[in-house]
Order: structure tokens, then sequence, then C-alpha cells
């Protein structure tokens, strides 16, 4: 991975220091787009709480609704900020991450040092809630050490003692956390764990299993959840290559 690739795909994993920054403030009004997001918008503002963002999705039912009642379940008194793209932005530029192509693209973020779920008002879907939710419950595991999280520190583990030097060069991965959001967000990372055997099966399948644990979500749907990161990933991965493009090219 070189310096620019660095720079603009891993998330940082640093705590901001100092005394505690106040969450942006909500005053966006909701883009004039789908009703789903809407809603979405309107209850993360009236509760700010995921749970009632997730039971919000899970009444539209489908797919996508099926995933966010199991998830709103276990997903315990996480908080959620709805913000415009400029508070995104500010916030974002609070924490010493302006320079990072996702304050330009990033539909949401969960941001580990305090807990709660960040969803932007120009999210195209409210698939993007759906993916963040994701990434608290797998945190909160690990952060509260539970079975479930205790296996996902072995699964990195396992990944450190099988992984090449120049694969643990390319995906740069320091801690469960970030290999852990490395499962969510990249589907060829994923296919690469399908070929490290772990107590009696991969990696890959090993951690669907883990999260079926801690949702009660179908395997199946576990597989559909990690394919929806995928698209959201993809799509916020060419917008950080045409990000790049700029920086390199310069002002016109």
């Amino acid at each position: 991975m070189d310096r620019m690739e660095a720079i603009v795909t891993q998330r940082s994993e640093k705590a901001v220091s100092g005394a505690a920054l106040e969450a942006p403030s909500v005053n966006a009004e909701a883009p004039g787009r789908t009703k789903a997001i809407a809603e979405v918008i309107a209850v993360g503002r009236k509760t700010g709480k995921a749970v009632d963002v997730l039971k919000a999705i899970a009444k539209q039912g489908g797919f996508i609704g099926r995933a966010a009642r199991r998830m709103a379940n276990v997903i315990g008194d996480v908080d959620v900020v709805i913000m415009s793209r400029d508070e995104f932005i500010k916030w974002r530029t609070a924490r010493g991450l302006a320079d990072r192509p996702q304050t330009k693209t990033a539909a949401g973020e969960f941001y580990r040092q305090d807990g709660k779920v960040y969803l932007v008002t120009d999210m195209g879907h409210e698939r993007v809630a759906v993916h963040e939710m994701g990434h608290a419950i797998t945190a909160s595991a690990i952060d509260n050490g539970t079975p479930e999280g205790k296996e996902l520190d072995s699964l990195y583990k396992k990944y450190l003692e099988s992984a090449s030097d120049r694969d643990k060069k390319r995906y740069g991965l320091r801690n469960t956390h970030e290999f852990v959001a490395e499962i969510w967000s990249n589907r060829l990372f994923r296919e690469y764990l399908t070929n490290i055997q772990y107590a009696g099966t991969d990696l890959l399948s090993r951690f669907k299993r883990i999260f079926v644990r801690l949702t009660g979500m179908p395997i199946g749907d576990v597989s559909r959840v990690l394919n929806i990161s995928e698209q959201i990933a993809k799509r916020e991965a060419d917008e950080r290559a045409a990000f790049r493009g700029e920086l390199l090219e310069g002002p016109s």
C-alpha cells in the first residue's frame, strides 16, 4: 500500500485529545428524496437513538427491514446524530480528519471513540444506517469482551498468524476493530479470508456465524448485509478515486 493509498483509505483509530467535543447541531432539512430516507432522518432527529432508526427501517419490510428488525433487538443504547454535509465536514475537521476523502463522500460513520453513529442527510439509501449499525454491534462486542468479541479477537490473531508479511502490509490492520471493519467493507478481503482455515471452517464463515450469534439473523441474511456493505464501499471508493485524481491534477 503506497502512502497516498494509505492516506485515502485507512480510517483513523486515534482518540481525540483534550476535552470532549460537542456533537454538531442538527439543523439541515431532510433532502427531497425517498420517503424511506426522510423517515430515517426524521426518526433519528426526534429520538437520537439507533434502535428507533432501525425500527423505522424494519417497518419498510423486505430484506433490509428484516435485517434491521434483528439488529434493533441487540443494538443497545447507541446514539445517532443526523447532520448535514457541512456539519459532517466541521465535525471531522475538529477531529483532525478533514483531509480524508470520506469527509466529502461518506454517508455515515460509526465513530468508536464516542460510540455514536453519525448519518449524513445526503445518504442515498437507508442501508447506510444498517451498515453503520453493524459496525456498532461488532465494536461493542469487542470493547465489552463478550464471548463473541473474544472470538473476533481470535479471528484477528489467526489472520496475523496466517497472513504473509506482504499481505499484512497491504491491509495494514493494526487491531481487531480494523480487521472487522475491513471484513465489513472489502469484498476482496472477505474472499482472502476464505483461504484461512479456523476451527473446522474458514475465517469468513466463522465471522458470519459470530454475527448470527450476535443478532439472531439467518446466516444467509448476514451474507446479504455484507454484500450491501460492499456496494456502499464501492460507491465511496469510486468517489475516493476521483478525489485522489483531483489531488494529483491540482486546481484547474
